[in-house]
């Protein structure tokens, strides 16, 4: 059987779970944990489980960021035309090979020059694999953005 919840004003919910989908726009404020459900059932990650590093030495060196959501700043280290660099983010907000981690990159790469994506996730890291597709190498300083979502 269905059951119906009205809301007014804000939700705060300690392990929340939802098998079927009864927020919408009438929800102003759901809060589980560290996500918050904004006007139009916008998801947004507490700034309080947010996490930067910066990478040392070169493209491929490893970094430790434990956030769930968070910004990796790259090396400026030099990526040749049609290279691929691999690197491992060890960060313990990840606890299933089901987890998906999504990125971006939010600043510092020339137009049209790299391509990401995730290509390995283990308990306890996730592996990111950068790509010079450019005329030419680059040198560029990336900000690379981050999100974790849990999957059980």
């Amino acid at each position: 059987s269905a059951t119906n919840l009205t809301v007014t004003g804000n939700v705060i919910a300690n392990n929340f779970v939802s098998n079927t989908s009864f927020i919408n726009a009438s929800v102003q404020s759901l809060t589980a944990n560290t996500i918050t459900v904004v006007d139009n059932g916008v998801l947004q990650y507490s700034t309080a489980n947010n996490s930067t590093v910066t990478q040392a030495t070169s493209k491929s060196t490893g970094v430790t960021c434990n956030g769930r959501t968070g910004q990796i700043t790259t090396s400026s280290a030099t990526l040749a035309k049609g290279a691929s660099v691999a690197f491992t983010v060890t960060n313990n907000q990840v606890i299933s090979t089901k987890d998906v981690i999504i990125v971006n990159i939010a600043s510092g790469a020339t137009t049209a020059t790299y391509t990401m994506s995730v290509t390995n996730v283990s308990v306890g890291s996730f592996d990111i694999t950068l790509s010079n597709n450019g005329a030419s190498s680059a040198s560029d300083t990336l900000v690379i953005n981050f999100a974790i979502i849990r999957v059980n």
